[in-house]
Order: C-alpha cells, then sequence, then structure tokens
C-alpha cells in the first residue's frame, strides 16, 4: 500500500519539513518515531512545518508527489496536514482535488477551531471558490464523518494547553528527527564526505539568507541533498565560491546530510550522510 504523507510537521514517515511518499509492507505498530523504515520512500523537502509561509511552493510539491506516485499502482492512503481554519482549509480543498480520491475521512472535533469551516462533501469541494488555486474540478468520492476520540477522557479545551498524553509537537518532531538518524547508526557513525564549494549550489527554503552567510546558516544542519535544474543556479563570480538558487527546487530528494564542518582555506565542506557515493555524484 502507499501512503502519501503531506503533512511537514506531524509526519508518520521521513523528517520533519519532508512530503513523503512511502511504500508499506507490514501494519504499522506504535508512534511516527517508532516505524522509521519502510520498503522504500520517495521524499520532496518543503523546507517548513508552517504551510503558510510558502503555500504555493506546499500545493507544487504536492502535485511534484502525485506525478511520482502514478508510476505505482495499488490503493494510495493520503495524510493531509491537520490546519483545517482559513488558509489551511484553502490549501486542503485543492488537496483533495489534486488527490482526486474514491473516499475522505473527516474527522469531526467536540472543539470548533479544530474542525473544517463545514462538510468536505464532493459537491463541496468540486465546486467551491474556497480554495488557494481557485481551480474547480468534477469530483465523485464517498465521505465519512467520524468523531475525534482525544488521548486522554478529560482533555480540557484548547485554551488550556492540555497536551491529551503526548508531548508537544516540537518536542515530537526533536524525538522523530533523533529516531531517524539514530536507525541510520548514529550522527557519529555516518560517512564523512567533501566536497569543493565550486562544485554545489546552497539555498534555504524558509528564510531569505544573503549569500555570504549561507555557509553559516547550514554549518551543522541538518540538509536535503538533490539536484537542481541549471536555469536556477546563479553562478558566483569568483570559479572557486560556491553557486546559490534563485529557488529551492520541487524535485525528489536524493537524503538528507548534516554539515558537519567547514574549510574556507581548501574551500571545502564535509558533509555526513549515509546516501551511496554513486548517488552522491548526482547532487
Amino acid at each position: 500500500m502507499l501512503f502519501l504523507d503531506l503533512d511537514p510537521g506531524q509526519k508518520e514517515f521521513g523528517l520533519p519539513g519532508y512530503l513523503t511518499l512511502a511504500l508499506l509492507d507490514k501494519p504499522l505498530l506504535g508512534p511516527n518515531f517508532c516505524h522509521q523504515q519502510t520498503k522504500w520512500e520517495k521524499s520532496i523537502y518543503f523546507g517548513d512545518i508552517n504551510i503558510s509561509n510558502n503555500p504555493g511552493r506546499y500545493i507544487n510539491c504536492v502535485s511534484e508527489l502525485l506525478t511520482i506516485s502514478d508510476e505505482f499502482s495499488g490503493p494510495m492512503v493520503v495524510n493531509t496536514m491537520g490546519w483545517c481554519q482559513g488558509l489551511g482549509a484553502l490549501i486542503n480543498t485543492d488537496v483533495i482535488r489534486l488527490c482526486q480520491p474514491t473516499t475522505v475521512v473527516q474527522l469531526l472535533s467536540r472543539f470548533p477551531k479544530k474542525n473544517y469551516p463545514r462538510s468536505l462533501s464532493s459537491d463541496y469541494v468540486s465546486t467551491t471558490n474556497s480554495s488557494w488555486r481557485k481551480s474547480p474540478r468534477n469530483l465523485s468520492y464517498t465521505l465519512l464523518e467520524f468523531q475525534a476520540v482525544p488521548e486522554r477522557r478529560w482533555a480540557k479545551d484548547m485554551r488550556s494547553q492540555d497536551s491529551w498524553g503526548i508531548p508537544e509537537p516540537k518536542v515530537l518532531r526533536d524525538i522523530q528527527m533523533l529516531s531517524w538518524f539514530g536507525k541510520r547508526g548514529g550522527i557519529r557513525d555516518l560517512p564523512v564526505y567533501s566536497i569543493h564549494f565550486s562544485k554545489v549550489c546552497l539555498s534555504v527554503s524558509h528564510e531569505r539568507v544573503p549569500a555570504h552567510a549561507l555557509l553559516a546558516a547550514l554549518a551543522f544542519n541538518p540538509v536535503d541533498l538533490c539536484v537542481a535544474k541549471q536555469s536556477a543556479i546563479r553562478r558566483p563570480k569568483q570559479s572557486e565560491d560556491y553557486s546559490i538558487l534563485n529557488t529551492s527546487p520541487v524535485t525528489e530528494s536524493i537524503g538528507t546530510g548534516i554539515v558537519r564542518g567547514v574549510d574556507k582555506d581548501k574551500r571545502l565542506i564535509y558533509v555526513a550522510t549515509d546516501v551511496e557515493e554513486e548517488m552522491l555524484k548526482q547532487v
């Protein structure tokens, strides 16, 4: 079964900040940090956990992952992000239109702020102008509506900051990050590769960072490894310097690494990653 994970914050698979397509060959047991291994995964780096910072990029990432999913047959489950009000509702309307599902499951909370403004029937989603792209699409699917069940029966209202029996989202993301790298032998055990400044182009997706500050921003941080189109690359004035990207690419991720160090004298970047060397040559 295919599992399309479109929540960059509270993910079932992979690292926060990514949208992921996974192939499952066994049941999932336990929370997200317990099932980091799947048969295979295809990911696209969105670069943020807050979709409102770049809705257009998010929709483009979803579209690209759906294109990749067309290469495979079989049923697919889609995990949408849980933002149900305002802009979140507009974006999820577009997501449903892009996915063209056979069934939509809508969970209803006793807290109004956690619910969509209205029922997500196929008639409504097909025709409403309340969407990001404003592109109606004729849909026909079954809508199933269920009451949400809190982790704690005595969970209070949203303003009480009741955790419902689980850690706050930021802590969950940290746990997931540690679990993801831990199942790859630990950060200290990852092979380290060096690459010359002139062989890479750098970008930060979720913020504007001056070109001269990119190395400082990326040092000791996880980075996505991918292939950028030549048309998106801005070459440096000096051939020994790194290039930068006009915009972060919406493309399949080759893997994730951690910038372990920078040698400005030798103009080398050191990256720790479990991506095989032959694949790294494509980055």
